[in-house]
């Protein structure tokens, strides 16, 4: 996943440490950056997509390199390596990012990183200010500190790797549809959905508040069409049967999917019935077949759904239903 987002995109590099310390602290705030080892020598480059709130960065060093910012401040930093791995030290933590394994220090306390020479990373830039403005509207009232995630964002759980998939859906519009860009209404709505999941995804030090105010406050259109998913989800479900349902328009139901749930009523259906797939291919007796348990629940391109799953669950279904 992301690879081929940022092909189109021009290259800067550099084989200078001095000069390549001064690129990224264009690109993010000043900070030292050492070679780990006399070889290999440095190979640094990057590409950069600018969106309305969000900096996305694919970068790597070439090197083993130890890179020291102290306090980001300003912006929340979301690191996803594509390859190698990354020592990632802040605010007393440590932990190994990997693939599977991405990483959200605090701005307000101390970074330290150590990147592998086949290091290579996906770096998301989120605003400070932007992130916490967006968490005090979900919470309907101002935060007094800055938002503390968990280190570790694991990828391969299903929290982590429904972010993933927003994240994955606003590159993936913007790969289809590069004009894209140009309407700043579009991709902020994009953007919005990107926080909105990763606040509710990833635990942190407002979970608990931010929860149960979802839980308190999520309107009853929202309610009911989650309800109706739930109990119906091997039924064929529209928009247009939640609409009936529900009794709301189109556009208040994505928004209040957006905004409670950090997704979109037919996401949150292909969730539910991929997680019901999941659980009755772990179930599954001798004569069962994936094409069955698949179509059941309302997968019928097989090779999409085969993909889909093994982003969820680290496995096929095949495999799965032979465990």
């Amino acid at each position: 996943m992301y690879s081929g987002y940022f092909s189109s995109l021009p290259v800067t590099s550099s084989g200078s440490l001095d000069e390549t310390r001064e690129i990224v602290s264009s690109l993010f705030c000043s900070h030292t950056l050492r070679k780990e080892q006399r070889d290999p020598g440095l190979y640094y480059w990057h590409k950069r997509m600018k969106l309305d709130q969000f900096s996305l960065v694919e970068m790597s060093y070439g090197a083993d390199v130890a890179i020291e910012p102290g306090e980001l401040e300003k912006f929340y930093l979301i690191q996803i390596p594509l390859n190698g791995h990354a020592e990632i030290s802040c605010g007393g933590r440590t932990v190994t990012s990997t693939p599977q394994h991405a990483s959200i220090p605090n701005p307000a306390r101390s970074l330290k990183m150590r990147w592998s020479s086949d290091c290579r990373k996906l770096v998301l830039k989120i605003e400070r200010a932007k992130l916490e403005q967006h968490l005090s509207n979900l919470l309907g009232s101002p935060i007094s500190r800055s938002i503390d995630f968990d280190l570790d964002l694991d990828l391969t759980s299903v929290n982590g790797a429904s972010w993933k998939r927003s994240l994955g859906f606003l590159l993936e519009s913007i790969k289809h549809n590069p004009d894209l860009v140009k309407h700043p209404f579009m991709v902020k709505e994009m953007e919005q959905l990107v926080m909105t999941s990763l606040l509710h995804m990833q635990p942190h030090n407002y979970s608990d508040s931010l929860h149960s105010r979802t839980c308190a406050v999520a309107p009853r259109h929202v309610k009911l069409a989650e309800e109706f998913i739930l109990e119906n989800a091997a039924s064929p479900i529209t928009i247009e049967t939640l609409i009936d349902v529900t009794g709301a328009k189109a556009n208040q139901l994505f928004s209040g999917f957006r905004q409670f749930r950090g997704t979109t009523p037919m996401r949150f259906l292909a969730s539910v019935r991929l997680d019901r797939a999941h659980r009755d291919l772990m179930k599954a007796t001798a004569d069962d077949t994936v094409t069955e348990i698949a179509t059941k629940w309302g997968f019928t391109q097989l090779g999409r759904f085969s993909v889909v799953y093994r982003k969820r669950y680290g496995i096929s279904p095949s495999e799965t239903l032979r465990a």
